[in-house]
């Protein structure tokens, strides 16, 4: 290894280090974040059993602190999986299911209580709070695991130099390479990769965790029909995974056919500017029942994506605009094409489970996986392009191409994975050519990013809740307009 990749390790893992020591002081671990059900300890929390906590003693462990349900739930799902990983080779380089441990936890020190006030939301949601949870005990159990490192998300923010990126870059193909496409093969589909579930430590190891949506087709034989399970049934639209999964339910395809059957009384034959009215229509009434982070992330995406397209004269009303020519745009033609390629006019029906087999299994995971890199598009949009080298810019056109091209442009076929990885391995050359242009460049474009980061959560802090929901009702006004507009247009195509 080069000096210069030995010192790059020991300064951006400075912190987890210092971790490291101090945890042989206490006995316990401390909150250091909230995840959808639980919190997360480190190092690991002590159990009532016994012979797990003597094998814990380096305190190399992590704990995830949850209502009892959900721990047993969780583990479950890694139990069930992990028969079917495992015959993967090297498995425990690319999966995090490995050492797991479920336990019912002793009353918690004030060590272990440590911040759970602001850092342990899941639990305090549910009137488990600092004060109460030693007397709730019976209510919560603990999932001990090894510690995995950083999430990809975070690790990224840490990255002060290209060399960083290249190695990233590498771990993440060998992760498709030897872990996504294998587990894919064994028709097992994770179904919420991304950033936030895929684990770095200071080895650029990483691994894929948390199957709560994940489906297994393992038991079935590849000319099956495959069943829309659980993790793909009625799920809302997210950012990592394709846009379709919302027509994956009897409603759209009841309320379709239906369409479909009566609009087939006065002609012949369906036209793709039916289907599209249909879509928008349908879109838009069912928006309506999402969160609203969904859409509000997929904007934060396509502002990224297309913020060059944008004229400077609409910044006023940017996020509709965004809204309605990118974002809605974008899902609604995608989603489209698939229903209008699906349709049997002749016998009035969908057929959502070829579509399903053929092109949404193929594709979820890979669609996950390239979004995995969008940290790196969105610390670099901080910056403004004026102020981006020539090699920034490239390398975030690179990755903008291949998200619109393979993921959004592309819906009726399956994601090509080996085109994936060769325009992802061209990064590589770009990391290097803006090391040799400027090796500090990265360093400036972090702390940009930090800093504008911080300053609008200062921004959010002193915005009162009344000028939020303000200003909220008034961009739903105004994307209501371009809804509107663009619903017109569509039918009259």
């Amino acid at each position: 290894m080069s000096k210069t990749k030995k010192k790059h390790r020991s300064s951006i893992n400075n912190k987890l280090i210092k971790t490291n020591k101090n945890t042989k002081k206490i006995h316990g671990g401390k909150v250091v974040g909230s995840g959808g059900y639980g919190c997360l300890l480190i190092p690991a929390i002590k159990c009532k059993n016994e012979e797990y906590n003597r094998s814990n003693s380096k305190n190399k462990n992590i704990t995830k602190l949850m209502l009892s349900k959900n721990a047993q739930k969780e583990y479950n799902e890694i139990m069930k999986y992990k028969k079917w990983l495992e015959t993967i080779p090297n498995y425990k380089d690319y999966f995090l299911i490995d050492d797991i441990e479920l336990c019912e936890p002793t009353e918690l020190s004030k060590s272990d209580l440590q911040d759970y006030e602001t850092k342990c939301k899941a639990l305090n949601k549910k009137k488990i709070t600092k004060k109460n949870i030693n007397k709730k005990l019976n209510s919560v159990m603990a999932i001990n695991m090894p510690n995995g490192g950083k999430d990809l998300d975070d690790f990224i923010k840490q990255c002060l130099i290209y060399d960083e990126y290249k190695s990233i870059n590498n771990s993440l193909l060998n992760l498709l390479t030897h872990a996504i496409i294998p587990m894919n093969n064994l028709h097992i589909y994770h179904s919420d990769i991304k950033a936030g579930n895929i684990l770095m430590d200071y080895f650029y190891q990483c691994k894929i965790i948390d199957w709560g949506l994940s489906t297994s087709y393992a038991n079935y034989n590849s000319n099956d029909s495959f069943p829309i399970s659980r993790g793909h049934f009625n799920r809302p639209i997210q950012f990592n995974i394709p846009f379709s999964v919302i027509i994956l339910n009897n409603d759209f395809k009841d309320g379709y056919e239906e369409y479909l059957t009566s609009k087939l009384k006065t002609t012949d034959n369906i036209y793709y500017s039916d289907v599209r009215a249909f879509i928008l229509q349908h879109f838009v009434h069912i928006n309506k029942e999402y969160k609203t982070g969904h859409i509000r992330y997929i904007n934060k995406i396509m502002r990224i994506l297309f913020n060059e397209n944008i004229e400077p004269l609409y910044k006023k009303i940017k996020n509709d605009i965004v809204t309605a020519e990118y974002t809605y745009y974008y899902i609604i033609e995608y989603i489209s094409k698939i229903v209008y390629k699906y349709t049997d006019v002749k016998n009035k029906k969908l057929d959502l489970q070829e579509y399903f087999k053929k092109v949404f299994l193929k594709s979820i995971d890979i669609w996950g996986f390239v979004f995995s890199y969008f940290p790196i598009l969105n610390i670099m949009s901080y910056t403004k392009r004026d102020k981006l080298s020539k090699i920034d810019i490239k390398i975030c056109e690179k990755i903008k191409f291949i998200i619109i091209h393979y993921l959004y442009e592309n819906p009726l076929e399956p994601i090509n994975h080996v085109d994936i990885k060769r325009e992802l391995l061209e990064l590589n050359e770009l990391f290097d050519d803006a090391k040799r242009e400027n090796s500090d460049s990265l360093r400036i474009i972090l702390e940009r990013y930090m800093r504008k980061i911080n300053n609008e959560k200062n921004s959010d802090d002193t915005t009162s809740n009344s000028d939020k929901s303000g200003n909220r009702n008034k961009s739903n006004t105004e994307t209501a307009k371009f809804i509107q507009f663009f619903s017109s247009s569509y039918s009259k195509k």
